[in-house]
C-alpha cells in the first residue's frame, strides 16, 4: 500500500509539473493582477507554434499566467482586448545611436520632449531593448537613468559609448573626433576607461570610410588587444568593418558582432563564411542603411542596386550556414526610424518570419541580456511584450505595425 501511495503521489506531481510547463495557470484565482491582455494570437517564442485566442496575466512586472480560450480570467486593474492581434516578446534593436540633437543635454530636456523622442524612435516599433553603438556615454547614461527611475517610458539601453577607430581614422561623416587606439597598450587602457565610465559593450570602427578611395583599418594586433580586454571586463564587442579587409580583421580579432553587412567586400567566400561561423561571429544586417549611405556619397542608382543585392546575398549565405543574426537598423545615424523596409529586405534574404522573430527576441537576449529573465513569453518571465496588428507570417513588414509595447508589465506605447 505504501508503494501504491508513493506512485500515486509521483503521478499527481507529474501532472502538476506538466500543467505548469504548458503555462496554463500559475496564479491564485483570488489574486487581482495588474494587467490582463486577452484575445491575442501568441508567439511564445520562435520555436513554438502560435497559441490562438490566448490571454496573458501580468503582475508585478512579470507574466503570471497564460490562459487558453475559455479559461477563467482573473480580475485585473487594467484589461487590454487585443481583438486578435499577434503578440510576442518585446523586440531588440541591436544597432542604434543616441547622437541626434534631440538627445543632447538629456539631464535638462523636459520630460514631454524626451518622451516624444523615445516614442518616435523606439516605443512605437516595439523595441523594449536597444544596443547603442555610438554616443556620448555620459549623456546616454542620463537617458537610461531617467527611464529606469520611471520618469520616462522607454527601452532598456545598453551603450558602447563612443567607439574607437584606427589612428587618424575618425569617420568623415561624424562631426566629433572619435577616440583612436594607436597601440596594444593604448587599446587596453582606453577600453578599460570606457567601461569604467559606464559602457556595457565596446564598438570598434575596425574599417573606417575616409573617402571612396580609402578605408582605414585598425591593425589586427591592436583590434585583438581591444577585444581581449573587453572580454576580460565581461563586455562583448561589435565591429564596423566597412571593407573586406575590415571584415577579415574583425573576425580574426575575435569580435562578437559585425555591426553591418559589408557590400563593399563583395560576395563572401566559403572560407570567410566558415571562419565567421567557427568563431561564432554574429551579424547585424542593417540592410536598409546601404541605399541611404551610398546615395549620400553620390553613387549612381544602378551601382546602389547592385550593392544592396550583394548585402542581401551575404545575409542569405550567412544564414544558410546557421549563422546567428541579430536585428538592427542603425537608427539615429539614419533619420527614418521606421524598420518596415529592413524587415522586407531581410525577407528578401530568405529569412522567414520565424528567423526574423528570432533575430528580434531570443538571439539578442541570449547574447546581450538574460534569456532566463526575458526574451520569450512564458510564465515567470518579465512582461516585455509587443502586440502587432497583423500576422507577420503574412508579410515581414507587419513586424513594424505595432499597437502596444509593454515593458516590465507597463504599457510604454499605445497606438492612438
Amino acid at each position: 500500500m505504501a508503494h501504491l501511495n508513493k506512485c500515486l503521489a509521483i503521478l499527481i506531481l507529474s501532472l502538476l509539473i506538466s500543467s505548469c510547463n504548458r503555462n496554463e495557470l500559475a496564479l491564485d484565482s483570488q489574486d487581482k493582477i495588474d494587467l490582463l491582455i486577452k484575445n491575442i494570437n501568441l508567439f511564445p517564442d520562435p520555436e513554438t507554434s502560435v497559441v490562438n485566442n490566448a490571454s496573458i496575466a501580468i503582475k508585478d512586472g512579470k507574466i503570471t499566467a497564460i490562459l487558453d480560450v475559455g479559461s477563467e480570467e482573473p480580475e485585473a486593474q487594467k484589461v487590454i482586448d487585443a481583438q486578435g492581434a499577434y503578440a510576442s516578446a518585446g523586440f531588440w534593436n541591436c544597432h542604434v545611436h543616441l547622437t541626434e540633437p534631440q538627445w543632447q543635454g538629456a539631464d535638462t530636456i523636459q520630460v514631454e520632449k524626451l518622451q516624444e523622442s523615445l516614442d518616435k524612435m523606439f516605443n512605437q516599433y516595439g523595441f523594449t531593448s536597444v544596443l547603442d553603438l555610438g554616443s556620448n556615454i555620459k549623456n546616454t547614461l542620463v537617458i537610461k537613468r531617467r527611464i529606469e527611475t520611471g520618469e520616462l517610458k522607454g527601452p532598456r539601453i545598453l551603450s558602447a559609448g563612443s567607439g574607437f577607430t584606427a589612428e587618424g581614422a575618425s569617420p568623415s561623416y561624424i562631426e566629433e573626433q572619435l577616440p583612436q587606439i594607436t597601440s596594444i597598450s593604448d587599446a587596453k587602457n582606453k577600453v578599460k576607461t570606457e567601461i569604467s565610465a559606464g559602457a556595457q559593450h565596446i564598438k570598434l570602427y575596425v574599417g573606417t570610410f575616409i573617402d571612396q578611395s580609402l578605408v582605414m583599418v585598425i591593425p589586427e594586433d591592436i583590434a585583438k588587444a581591444a577585444v581581449e580586454e573587453s572580454h576580460n571586463q565581461n563586455c562583448l564587442v561589435s565591429s564596423h568593418p566597412h571593407s573586406l579587409e575590415g571584415l577579415v580583421t574583425s573576425v580574426n580579432a575575435g569580435v562578437d558582432f559585425l555591426a553591418h553587412s559589408v557590400p563593399d567586400a563583395g560576395d563572401l567566400s566559403d572560407e570567410i563564411l566558415e571562419n565567421m561561423i567557427s568563431k561564432d561571429v554574429k551579424l547585424i544586417p542593417t540592410l536598409k542603411l546601404h541605399r541611404i549611405a551610398y546615395t549620400g556619397v553620390g553613387l549612381p542608382e544602378v551601382a546602389i542596386d547592385n550593392l544592396e543585392e550583394i548585402a542581401i546575398r551575404q545575409v542569405e549565405d550567412f544564414k544558410s550556414r546557421d549563422g546567428k543574426i541579430c536585428f538592427g537598423t542603425d537608427t539615429g545615424f539614419i533619420s527614418d526610424y521606421n524598420p518596415a523596409e529592413e524587415f522586407v529586405l531581410m525577407e528578401k534574404a530568405n529569412l522567414s518570419a520565424h528567423d526574423i522573430l528570432k533575430s528580434l527576441t531570443t538571439e539578442p537576449e541570449e547574447l546581450l541580456g538574460d534569456i532566463n529573465v526575458s526574451g520569450t513569453v512564458h510564465v515567470g518571465k518579465e512582461a516585455n511584450l509587443v502586440l502587432l496588428e497583423k500576422d507577420p507570417r503574412q508579410g515581414a513588414e507587419h513586424f513594424s505595425e505595432v499597437s502596444y509595447t509593454i515593458r516590465k508589465g507597463e504599457v510604454i506605447y499605445e497606438k492612438k
